[in-house]
């Protein structure tokens, strides 16, 4: 038996075994901090989070697009000119 129990010793010694220390810790007593604390610092979190929702649904802010009005002046002589065909039957000939 005293055998056994050497030999469990042993196999049991080949196992590291952590240790822990406790440290008492004093709790201080905490302020109360400002009511709206959490409202100042997730404010632009919820107004974005807001505007990509309203713009999921198509209810964002109205983009505007910038128009060049330079190349449709030349389109349209060239639309014109094609065109002259199909008015000659509505001309005024006298």
């Amino acid at each position: 038996m005293q055998e056994k129990m050497m030999e469990m010793n042993d196999y049991l010694s080949s196992f590291k075994v952590a240790h822990y220390e406790r440290k008492e810790v004093i709790k201080q007593e905490i302020d109360p901090a400002d009511p709206t604390y959490w409202e100042k610092l997730l404010r632009h979190h919820f107004e974005q989070a807001q505007e990509d929702q309203s713009r999921a649904l198509g209810k964002g802010k109205r983009v505007r697009k910038q128009v060049n009005y330079s190349t449709t002046h030349e389109d349209e002589a060239d639309w014109n000119e094609g065109m002259s065909d199909q008015d000659s039957d509505f001309s005024n000939k006298t």
